[in-house]
């Protein structure tokens, strides 16, 4: 049986100005020519289908049809919520595309709930998957007043551990009890991050505060782990078998520099089979950096060709930002096949921290820049006092985000 990984999709994006439509939509035209052309029999989206916990109509659409034309290929569809991904919303259909062999997993389930077995074509058993969405802590445990920041992370780490460990028990209980002439692989799911993965500035952290990474020695022993939420691909444990596919389009302009791309697999022998698979690029996106006359010069002389225009990213490396760089490079683009989203200045590398600070603008800082500065700023403080209140205010912007997500 082939099986393929993908994740992070973020139906529904909005992209400094732009829609994502045209490219999920091209997107699941390739996925569903792919699987009909492999013979894939598993598609395992690991979390973060939609962008938003409230998605546009066009985006649910998107979802709906990428269900309909897999069940059309006769291929099974598993979906597992992330942390953009808002349960409620995932519920509402779950029963109705369960009838078009899509299985949609939201929140962690009491032993073998999400524990489920696989069958191919021919109807037999060919995996044990354990399907594990995106772990929010109050699925998890109790809080209580008081508590440590050190104890919070701990017992979430050990909450995260544990829950991993029952499934996997599980699952192998249920192979023991099928008693099959062949072995079957135990696969595993997860929407987190794993230490030593590379995050790109798309990526939201989840467990601000608490536990930012959980280390990969902590899983049991899968045969494959198919990891979402990190939208570049890489291999973070076990030879390759524990992975992230990343995202199947560029979420933000540092992802460009990577290929976007599915994980494929056969369960008789996922570690030779097992392929990384590129996915065509769908919108042309480049990013530019250096000083203004290098970059008039790369404008003057790129046609920029294609069907559709170039997204484009400059960073003018410069102190000084006069008000009329935006017009320069808008007449230098003029008659040109792209568009300029992003503009920004960024210091050049030998330049004095001081002399940053002095040409610094608010739009070049992150909320929790602003932040940062006004704490180190004051005198009232002392440096463990100011290292807590910018955790906090951390654990804030991460629970605003999560808020916009969760169930109500």
């Amino acid at each position: 049986m082939k099986i393929l990984h993908t994740s992070d999709w973020h139906l529904g994006q909005h992209f400094m100005g732009k829609t994502r439509y045209e490219e999920h939509s091209q997107l699941i035209d390739w996925l569903v020519t792919f699987v009909e052309n492999e013979r894939i029999e598993l598609v395992i989206i690991a979390g973060d289908v939609f962008d938003t916990g409230s998605p546009p109509s066009y985006a649910r659409e998107l979802y709906h049809s990428l269900v309909v034309s897999l069940f059309k290929a006769n291929c099974q569809l598993l979906v597992l919520a992330g942390n953009h991904d808002s349960v409620s919303m995932l519920n509402e259909s779950k029963d109705l595309l369960s009838y078009m062999k899509a299985n949609v997993v939201t929140a962690p389930e009491e032993e073998r709930d999400n524990v489920m077995l696989v069958k191919n074509a021919s109807g037999d058993p060919a995996a044990i998957v354990c399907a594990v969405p995106f772990l929010r802590p109050k699925d998890l445990y109790l809080s209580f007043e008081g508590e440590s920041e050190q104890y919070k992370k701990d017992k979430l780490l050990g909450s995260i551990t544990t829950y991993y460990q029952v499934q996997f028990d599980s699952a192998q209980c249920l192979k023991t009890e099928l008693n099959l002439k062949h072995d079957i692989p135990i696969i595993g799911t997860g929407h987190l991050t794993v230490f030593g993965s590379e995050k790109t500035e798309s990526v939201r952290d989840i467990y601000v505060g608490s536990v930012d990474n959980i280390p990969a020695s902590l899983f049991p022993e899968f045969d494959y782990l198919a990891l979402g939420h990190i939208h570049r691909p890489q291999k973070v444990g076990r030879g390759g078998m524990m992975r992230y596919c990343g995202s199947p389009i560029p979420l933000s302009f540092d992802e460009i520099s990577h290929s976007k791309q599915v994980v494929v697999f056969e369960t008789d022998c996922i570690s030779d089979s097992i392929r990384e698979v590129n996915i065509p690029c769908f919108q042309p996106m480049r990013s530019l950096k250096g000083r203004f006359d290098e970059i008039a010069q790369i404008l003057e002389r790129e046609r920029f060709e294609g069907d559709k225009p170039t997204w484009l990213e400059i960073k003018v490396e410069s102190l000084e930002f006069g008000a009329d760089v935006q017009n320069r490079i808008n007449d230098l683009l003029e008659g040109k096949n792209a568009e300029l989203l992003r503009l920004s200045r960024v210091k050049p590398a030998d330049t004095l921290q001081s002399e940053v600070a002095m040409n610094e603008t608010l739009d070049e800082l992150s909320v929790n820049d602003v932040f940062s500065r006004l704490i180190d700023e004051g005198d009232v403080l002392d440096d463990e006092q100011k290292r807590v209140q910018k955790q906090l205010f951390s654990q804030l912007l991460s629970d605003m985000d999560m808020g916009k997500v969760s169930e109500k």
